[in-house]
């Protein structure tokens, strides 16, 4: 899917550039232009590619050790630590 979704982009691209005049052209300069296209791309491909692993690994690992800790730890305790730590997590900074 993220091979097929950058093609597009670049058909995309490419057929963008195609209608820009000649004066576009002239006042920018093709390396920069290709340099920003290139670079631009890879990190959106880049982001395509690993954001859906990211959030996975990411969500299994906080479901994990929220297991983790309420195994480890009685219940109240947890409780008093969670409580404890949403007043400084949502207070505005003074």
């Amino acid at each position: 899917i993220g091979a097929k979704i950058e093609n597009d982009m670049r058909q995309e691209l490419f057929a963008h550039y195609q209608e820009l005049s000649l004066d576009f052209y002239n006042d920018n300069k093709i390396g920069n232009l290709m340099s920003v296209i290139t670079n631009d791309l890879y990190n959106i491909v880049e982001f395509a590619h690993h954001f859906p692993e990211d959030i996975v690994i990411s969500t299994i690992s906080l479901v994990g050790s929220i297991l983790f800790i309420r195994s480890t730890t009685s219940l109240a305790c947890a409780e008093a630590t969670c409580a404890s730590c949403i007043p400084s997590i949502t207070s505005p900074i003074a």
